[in-house]
This record gives C-alpha cells, structure tokens and sequence, in this order.
C-alpha cells in the first residue's frame, strides 16, 4: 500500500487549497479514513521543516509511525519516526515525528520547539494538555493542523480561523444493532451474547469489545473463551501498560478470527487489522478529583455518543462492519453527546505550573475550557504557598521544578530544594519513582502496597514496572547533572525518607481514629480511611487513594501508603496541646491531642488520668460555646427549673436575714462550670443533674421551706387548685409588677366561678409578696386580671358576666356577688 491508496487521498487538492489560502488546517474526516497517515505525509511534502504529529496515547504513537514508515518503504526511524516517554526512534533525517501530547508538552517546557507543522490529532478527546498546547501554539507561530472522526466545528473555527474541510467519506457501512440488556444479567454474560450473535451471522474476523477495565477484561475474556471455546477465536487482551511484545501481537496480519477485549485504548488512531465487528459495553471507567475530599474518584460511567461513534467505527474501516451496542434505543437517546473536556475533572496545579512557564514567553494564556474557579484557586494557592508561584507568574523555584524528570508538584519540590547528593538518596529517588510512574500498577493491586518496601525491592533487583524503572534512571541521572558524579554519601535511610515525605505531603498524613480498632486512620479533611494489613503501623501517610463504589457501600482504598512511627510523626521538643472535638453522630466531645504536625484523636474512657485531667479542663469553655451555638439551653434550664430559680431569687431578696445565695452572675457561672466540668455526653446536660446542683447550691434543707413559702398550688375553699406561676420580667411599663418583688411577677390562676367566695387582695411569702389574680373564663382562657377581687366584683363583673353568660348558660352568673 502507499499513500496515494489510503481513502482520503482523493481529498488531496482541497488540501492544498486550504494550506494555500490559510495559516492553519482543520479537518473532520471519518474513522477509517487515513487522516492520520496521509495529511501529516501531506504536510511533510509542502514544508521544509518537521511535522510533527500529536496522539493522545503512545501505543497510537508508535503503531503509527511504524505503519508510516512501511509506506515510505523504509525502517521506523528515517524519514518517519516516534518519540514518547521511555522510549524513541528517531533521527536528524526524521521529517515526520509523532509524539505524545504529553511528551511534546514537557520538551516545551524545556524550550525546544522544532517544527513547521504541529498536527493535533484526535482533538476530540480534549485532554487538559491537549487544550494547554492548543492555546499556547496559537500565539507561539507554527501552522497548526487539528483533525478527528467528529469536533465542535464553531468553537475550533473561531480559535483557528479557518473554516473545516469535510474530507472522505466512511469506507464501509457499519451496521449498528442494540441489545436490551436482560434483567439480573451480568455483562460478562451480555457480551458472550453479542458475540455468538456476531459468529452466527458470520461477522467473525476480529471483533473489539470494548470495556471499562482489566477486571471486566480478565472477566468476559474467560467467559467468552468457556462458553465458545479455544477453537472458536483467538481471545487477546489490549490495554494499558502492557509489553511492548503483547501489544505487538494485536497488529499482526491473520486469518484466524480473534476477540480482543480491550479498554477505551483501541478508540482512536490506532489500527487493528482485519476488524469486523465491535461489541460496545457503552462505560468506560475515569478517575476524578473530587474537591472536598482531596483524592480522585474511580467511577465507572455511560459513555458518550462522540464515544460510540468512534468506537463503531472501528469495524468499518477495511470491510463492511457490525457493532453491536450493549444498550437501548431508549438509553441512546439519553447518553451525553459531547466528551467532557478534562480541564473540569483533574486537579490543576501541574497543570497551572506549566501554563505560567508557557506564558513567560507568549503572555497571558486563554484555555478553551475553563478550570472551576475554586479548584484553581486552590492550586494556585497550594503553588505560592510552595514558592512556585508569585501572583500568579512562575517564580526561579517554579521554573527549576518545571525542569526536573516529575511532574507531581511535592516531588518536584523535592528535588528543585534539594542541596546536595545526599538529599537524594537511592531508596529516595526509588520511592519518587514509584509515586511519580507507579500509578497504574498501584490502582491494579488487590492490596495496598508499601512504598518503603516497594522502593527497597527495586534497589535490590526485584521486578518493577517500566516505568517505574525508567523514571528512577532519569531521577538517578537528573542527581548527577545536578550535583556532578558525587554519588550520595548518606545510606538509604528510611526515616529520612519518611521525615522527607511527611514534610511534602502533610496533607496526607492520616493518625489513628478514635473508637476504632487497629488500622483505621484519620486524614485532616475528616476522611475515614481503612488500611488492612496484618500489622497496621501507628500512622500512615496515604500516597494513593481512590474512592470506589457508590452509595452505602463507598469507600475509600489506600493503594499506597508509608507507614510512620510515632516518634517521626511527634517532635518531641515541641509542647504537647489538647482539644476538644465534637462528634455529631455520637453526640459527644473527643480528645485530640497535637504536638507538631501530629495529631491524634482520643476517647476519654481511654485516656490515661493525666491526659484526662487535661481534657475535662477543656470541657467548660467547650460547652459554653456549644451550647451557645446550637442553642441547647432547654436542654436543661426547662420551665421547671427556670421557675424553681425565680423562687430561688426570691426567697434570697424577701428574707435577706437567711443568707441565701442570690443567684446573680457570678452565681450562675459557678454552678455552670460545676454543670459541665469534666462533662463530655450531650445525654449528661440534662434538668436533672441541673436540677440537682443548684438545689445543692440553694440548700437542701431549705427546700420544703421554699416550697412552703413559694407554693406552686392554692387549694380554693371549693376545694378546687389555683396554679400559682412566677414569671421574670424584664421591662414592665404597666405599673403592674410595682407591688410585686423587683423584676418577678407572682400571678394566681382559675375560673372565675371559683374565686367567687375570695374577696381583696392576695399575699404569699408571709405577706411579702403581692400576687395577681388571673381570671379565667369557663374555657380556662384569660378574660381580666386583677391585683384586688373586691374591685373586680364590685366594678367590673357585670361587664363580664353579661359577656359571659350568654356564651357558657350552664355556668352559675349570680347577679351579684358581693
């Protein structure tokens, strides 16, 4: 095959008129085309410098640049070649170079740009490097081509000021079948059906199904092997982190019918031979960050239709195809349609670090899709806060950490701070390399792994992922470019390590929860995370978390943690604090105890009596403000007690010659402080124990005086009770309360048809205490009050009872009752 074979070739003098006329190329052409072969060779052919070609994954990267090379008949590396992280084939006669976004993004960074052309391929993906390149290469100067299967026409023509060429047409129609999913079916089982569907209609060359993940993978594959059989197909597995050897297996020619089960990996640009069908589960699995809880969030969701789209049209690129979508009609129409531009979902300071090094030498950057505002905020805080940044433009800190081999902002503080070789020890730069490139192997564990063994075992020889190894060789040589062949003299301390990594990730040290048993750990935002290992340590710096399920059943996995021993996580040359902290779901105060950056949460059944004496020494102030904020008075000054203080008040003002307690301020603070010192339980803040202390505080053996002298009842001569009630009042402008004790109201309440036979005035407390008759109607509702009946009889009755005894008839209304 050559160039001029590949489908969009005929679109050739549109090209050219576009280049022509335009500074910048945007095409949408449909999968299967040849875009992404022919128009970077296109390009090559009508400038003198490199093109280079950005893919978005590097298995599409390297696929491609080998497939290019076979079209010029020459071996990967001359006229075409590759470049992404880890490896290379290249060489100064290259004029075609495909790269990944992220590759070609950190050789910016370090000020190289080499090329007269850069295309942007698969563009629709909008990874947050993608939009970073795109703004940044539209004022740096070179011509700028932009391509996929499907784009936002309106916005891309605006950046790019050119209008899109619609180039090609689909090769081969692509039938598109949905399979309503069966209740209680598994989607190992929903898969297996699709596929003996597509061999019995004999659409069975290569099939893709396309899944979420290695678990779903490793699943279906073994189901679909069982229930068709080895004779059936090949069964091959794509993803993610694979050796280059396995992947390699996936682009050979056969005639052996294959079924690769494969992640979003086999989406875009890459090309399978010899694909006739495609089983499309429609979810896809993305890790968020997740703002409140500061970690990212695993979530298994629909994809999109710009998604399906692509994903369909996979099998219609050398033959006529079949995808068969495990979804309904019904479910299509509610599935979203555009991809969601990444910039929303990660957490942006990496992100921001390298935007203010771009824009040192271009200006203010403008990203097509906005970071969220308070999530930005946050980076950029985070970055001043590590001297990378100075009112938002990158400081010589930033710029040197933009420099080193790592990109996690913590790491490359490590290493722009370090002051010499020592600094960076081998199980240092080991560990680094595991944080920095272990992430797909770390999230793959059943269990959570230890980075201090994990960076111990690659020192010592032990298997480690690619990656893995490679970031330690750049660490390793960044240490000698920078301090010179002095290797690090200081042994591979752990605890230096720990102290090295506690210092850069404070945010992640998690200590002990309280009422917990071994191996439960408390970050500072709260989060309650779990490390199950068969002797957890007394704290955990939790390098790796994802949060995983939904619902009840979510919870948040440590894939990867330090474990730090007491005496790192407290210095013991600082003083030791207490505080108190609510529990609202156990309605209670728990101890915390910090010295330094530790902090440590205890219940105080559990304290020891030194400790304890010094929490219950907090626990007044604690519920004085508690109280106060959730207004929780009621709790235990109730109407009861409240009227039993107001007696109180008054027995200590009328009979001065006893000396009771007056129960002013100075009063109430003490039996307040005695009321909740060493008090912990909301259930403790009762009436009761309240009740209790100020009855304590008054005088038990003057109780049954007060009670005497203050009664709460008056039995009437019909024998009948009048309820006495005693109320505080504040500001009286009545003239009421004059002959009353200051600032109290004494009122005696009943029918009126039982105060009849009472005359004058009434007294309690010896006669000190003038009390106000409150007159009540047949229906126990108020209708006068009165400090003398005598008065009320003789001058205000008749009004009353001519109200009156129309309404209730049954009730005696003598005429007179004086």
């Amino acid at each position: 095959m050559r160039y001029e074979d590949l489908a969009i070739a005929e679109e050739e003098s549109k090209l050219e008129q576009a280049i022509g006329e335009h500074r910048n190329l945007l095409v949408e052409a449909p999968t299967g085309s040849g875009k992404s072969l022919y128009i970077p060779w296109f390009l090559s052919k009508h400038c003198k410098g490199r093109v280079v070609v950005l893919q978005p994954r590097r298995i599409a990267a390297i696929s491609l640049a080998q497939y290019s090379a076979k079209l010029h008949e020459e071996s990967c590396g001359r006229t075409v070649g590759y470049q992404v992280r880890q490896d290379s084939c290249k060489s100064s006669e290259t004029k075609i170079l495909f790269q990944t976004y992220g590759n070609f993004l950190q050789e910016l960074l370090h000020g190289k740009l080499d090329a007269d052309w850069i295309v942007f391929d698969e563009y629709h993906e909008r990874k947050a490097d993608m939009d970073l390149l795109f703004s940044y290469l539209l004022k740096k100067g070179p011509r700028i081509a932009v391509m996929s299967a499907k784009l936002n026409r309106d916005e891309m023509e605006s950046a790019l000021g050119v209008k899109c060429l619609e180039l090609g047409h689909p090769l081969y129609p692509v039938q598109i079948l949905h399979q309503n999913p069966t209740t209680g079916n598994t989607l190992e089982a929903e898969v297996v059906k699709a596929l003996r569907t597509l061999k019995l209609n004999d659409v069975w060359k290569t099939t893709l199904v396309f899944l979420p993940g290695k678990g779903e993978i490793m699943r279906c594959h073994t189901a679909a092997e069982e229930a068709l059989g080895s004779q059936a197909a090949e069964y091959l597995d794509l993803f993610g982190g694979q050796e280059r050897n396995i992947q390699d297996r996936i682009f050979e020619e056969t005639e052996r019918p294959r079924v690769i089960f494969t992640t979003n990996i086999a989406e875009t640009s890459i090309t399978v031979p010899n694909v006739s069908g495609v089983v499309d589960s429609g979810i896809e699995r993305v890790s968020e960050y997740d703002d409140s809880e500061k970690v990212n969030v695993l979530r298994t969701s629909a994809i999109s239709m710009q998604n399906a789209i692509q994903r369909s049209g996979r099998s219609g690129r050398t033959q006529n195809g079949c995808a068969i979508r495990l979804w309904s009609e019904e479910a299509e129409k509610r599935m979203p349609q555009g991809i969601i531009p990444e910039m929303t979902q990660i957490e942006p300071s990496e992100l921001l670090l390298q935007k203010a090094s771009l824009e040192k030498s271009v200006g203010t950057l403008t990203l097509p899709t906005d970071i969220p505002e308070n999530r930005k905020q946050t980076a950029l805080k985070l970055l001043e806060g590590f001297g990378m940044l100075d009112a938002g433009a990158i400081t010589e800190l930033g710029e040197k950490a933009i420099r080193t081999p790592v990109t996690d902002i913590p790491l490359a503080l490590i290493l722009a701070t370090a002051k010499s070789a020592d600094d960076l020890s081998d199980l240092t730069l080991a560990a680094m390399a595991w944080i920095h490139s272990g992430t797909e192997f770390v999230q793959k564990s059943k269990q959570p792994l230890n980075l201090i063994s994990l960076a111990g075992d690659s020192l010592k020889g032990g298997s480690a992922p690619r990656e893995v190894t490679y970031t330690l060789r750049q660490l390793q040589d960044y240490r000698k470019n920078v301090f010179g062949n002095s290797n690090a003299t200081r042994k591979d301390d752990e605890q230096q390590l720990i102290r090295t990594l506690l210092h850069s990730y404070p945010d992640r040290q998690a200590t002990p929860a309280a009422s917990q048993n071994g191996g439960v750990y408390k970050l500072d935002n709260g989060n309650v995370i779990r490390l199950q290992v068969a002797e957890p340590p007394y704290a955990i710096l939790s390098l790796s978390m994802l949060r995983t399920g939904g619902g009840s059943k979510s919870e948040l996995r440590v894939n990867l943690y330090v474990p730090v021993p007491k005496e790192l996580l407290v210095h013991s040359d600082e003083p030791i604090r207490y505080e108190l902290l609510w529990r609202s779901g156990q309605e209670r105060f728990i101890g915390k105890e910090i010295q330094g950056a530790s902090e440590r949460e205890i219940l105080p059944q559990e304290a020891s009596p030194a400790v304890l004496t010094k929490l219950k020494e907090l626990t007044v102030d604690a519920w004085k403000e508690k109280l106060e904020k959730e207004n929780w008075d009621g709790k235990f000054l109730t109407e009861n007690v409240q009227t039993l203080l107001i007696k109180m008040r008054l027995a200590a003002k009328l009979y001065p010659e006893f000396g009771l307690p007056e129960f002013n301020e100075e009063d109430m603070e003490l039996i307040f402080n005695e009321f909740t010192d060493g008090i912990f339980l909301l259930r403790d803040i009762n009436e009761d124990r309240y009740r209790a202390i100020i009855e304590d505080y008054f005088g038990k053996s003057m109780l049954q005086w007060l009670g005497k002298t203050f009664p709460d009842h008056f039995v009437l001569p019909n024998g009948k009770r009048a309820r006495y009630s005693y109320q505080q009042v504040f500001d009286t402008g009545d003239g009421l309360t004059v002959q009353s004790a200051e600032g109290v109201l004494v009122e005696i309440s009943a029918r009126i048809e039982d105060l009849m036979v009472l005359r004058g005035e009434h007294h309690i407390a010896d006669g000190k205490l003038k009390v106000r008759y409150d007159i009540l109607a047949p229906n126990f509702r108020t209708i006068q009050k009165t400090w003398d009946l005598t008065g009320f009889w003789q001058n205000t009755y008749a009004e009353v009872r001519k109200e009156l005894r129309g309404r209730y008839p049954k009730h005696p209304w003598p005429e007179s009752v004086i």
